[in-house]
């Protein structure tokens, strides 16, 4: 159980520490100014749902280069 990820660790695993590995972290792996825009917009937040049932969360919204490309931000 010591050796276990937190949701924190793996978020930022699978964004801002996967863009450091590639080398790309100028140009992706947090939402700045200047970063290409990927990123999804999740109808639950991940820290406030029981861990055994974020597999069902869903995206709202997909965003690619900044442009929606699937979803809506309006309900």
């Amino acid at each position: 159980a010591h050796e276990r990820l937190d949701l924190k660790q793996l978020l930022e695993g699978y964004t801002q520490n996967g863009a450091f590995q590639l080398r790309l972290e100028h140009k992706i792996g947090s939402i700045e100014a200047g970063k290409e825009a990927d990123f999804v917009v999740l109808e639950q937040d991940l820290f406030d749902i029981d861990p055994y049932q974020i597999y069902k969360t869903k995206p709202s919204a997909v965003f690619f280069e900044g442009e929606l490309v699937q979803g809506s931000l309006l309900d």
